[in-house]
């Protein structure tokens, strides 16, 4: 199964289109036979310069499209990765690759081809303070969006070389972001609060409250994307919680999962979705293959593994 969900994630990763009856679907394999590191992939990331990066259990990988180039972590080498075990990757407004790990972060130098986990130096460039960095985000405007675990949200501006501080709730941590059409932004906080931010005045302008009264005192790891009408699809990593969809018109928050009639999920487990054309929804799952959600026909589909 750790090839198929390979095969899933890189399908998502590369591509989003819509869903007719006389689509076809072809698939190419790269596992640890192409020179992949480690089957096990845990992230994804396609960066500014048209690589493709890895993130595994067993090191760090970029793919040009032909063949793969492997990061590891070496014990008397400060210049390698901190570990090999990569779970998140960013790409900051600089060009530098950010891989999130079980023991800390290494960002990347793409001119030096070195590895420095002095994060924080490089923090202080964005005037931003010293800390964990849950995400890095770029937005149609080119400004770039920094989730930091304590401090909230910081926008940096390449273009001035200015930061702003957008977002900051006590005991509260913003896990991830998303655009709508309107250039408005999404957040949820890992108690499951999420609002909308004016992509103008940068401030808040609407806030629900439904995940903090369904799971009360917990914390996940929430993920939203907004699709193309605006509306928000949350998943939660690593839990077996199916999708939420947000009507953003309407405020109604809608559950999908192996009990739903519609939109019947074939797991309830979700590694992560992308908004393809048209609307359709692609939602890669544990074990469930990659569910294609068209919000036009009301109808689901199932990419799965023959093997």
């Amino acid at each position: 199964m750790i090839k198929m969900r390979l095969l899933f994630v890189i399908c998502l990763l590369l591509m989003g289109r819509s869903l007719n009856a006389q689509d076809r679907y072809k698939f190419s394999r790269l596992d640890a036979n192409n020179g992949l590191s480690h089957n096990q992939v845990n992230c994804f990331l396609r960066d500014s310069r048209g690589f493709i990066w890895i993130g595994t259990a067993s090191g760090l990988n970029r793919y040009d499209g032909y063949n793969f180039k492997v990061f590891r972590s070496y014990a008397k080498d400060s210049s390698s990765l901190i570990s090999n075990n990569v779970i998140k990757l960013f790409e900051d407004p600089k060009g530098k690759i950010w891989a999130y790990t079980h023991f800390g972060i290494s960002v990347y130098d793409p001119t030096a081809e070195k590895y420095t986990q002095n994060y924080n130096r490089l923090l202080r460039e964005f005037s931003i303070p010293e800390g964990l960095i849950l995400n890095i985000t770029k937005a149609s405007s080119g400004k770039y969006w920094f989730l930091h675990q304590t401090q909230g949200i910081f926008q940096y501006d390449l273009t001035t070389n200015k930061t702003i501080h957008i977002r900051s709730r006590e005991n509260h941590v913003v896990n991830s972001i998303g655009e709508d059409k309107d250039h408005n932004f999404w957040i949820i906080y890992k108690d499951g609060l999420f609002e909308k931010i004016d992509g103008n005045t940068l401030e808040v302008v609407y806030s629900n409250d439904e995940f903090i009264k369904l799971y009360p005192n917990d914390s996940f790891d929430y993920n939203l994307r907004v699709d193309n009408d605006g509306d928000v699809w949350i998943f939660v990593g690593n839990q077996n919680r199916g999708v939420f969809f947000f009507d953003t018109q309407a405020h109604v928050l809608e559950h999908y999962s192996t009990f739903s009639t519609q939109f019947k999920l074939k797991s309830d487990i979700v590694r992560n979705i992308v908004i393809g054309d048209h609307n359709v929804i692609w939602v890669g799952t544990d074990h469930g293959g990659i569910n294609l959600l068209s919000k036009k026909e009301k109808t689901i589909r199932y990419l799965l593994n023959n093997e």
